[in-house]
């Protein structure tokens, strides 16, 4: 997910869009889940919170769906991005703040090496959750990978990150 060029940002709109149509015609269920857009003042706010704007592929995608439904279960509707369920503005924000206390608070415990970048980072902007926990999040580093925002996912209970140039 990167949108550094008006051109990126029409290719996500538009993959978003294509991606839209197959759930209506495919798992209309899984469409119907998809909450309304959050408002501009929901994402100021949202980037207000966490200290820093977020990436214009996480903005779009707020702003055409906040989230969806919550799940009770694993049958339910919801979670088509690979077994995950996007996140709301509300709940971007509640993850972004656990994850960057698990950075400040190993930094200040003297295990900065093994948290920070690996599993947990001021930086990383969670916006999809399984039912098991793990995230999926947009690393907002500008000196990471290339400078431009990545996807990643992270297992908060055990493993180090995974990451990939979206």
């Amino acid at each position: 997910m990167n949108a550094s060029t008006p051109e990126a940002a029409y290719q996500f709109e538009e993959l978003w869009q294509r991606f839209e149509s197959w759930l209506i015609r495919n798992a209309p269920g899984d469409h119907d889940a998809l909450r309304p857009g959050a408002s501009a003042a929901e994402i100021s706010n949202l980037e207000g919170q966490i200290g820093f704007s977020v990436n214009d592929d996480l903005k779009l995608l707020l702003s055409k769906h906040n989230g969806v439904t919550p799940r009770r279960s694993s049958m339910q509707a919801g979670a088509f991005l690979l077994g995950y369920s996007l996140l709301d503005a509300d709940g971007i924000l509640e993850w972004h703040q656990n994850i960057a206390a698990m950075a400040r608070e190993a930094v200040e415990d003297g295990y900065e090496e093994e948290v920070v970048g690996r599993i947990a980072h001021e930086q990383w902007v969670p916006f999809a959750q399984s039912l098991t926990g793990d995230l999926l999040f947009i690393d907002h580093r500008r000196d990471h990978y290339g400078g431009s925002s990545n996807l990643v996912g992270v297992r908060l209970s055990s493993a180090p990150a995974s990451s990939c140039t979206a």
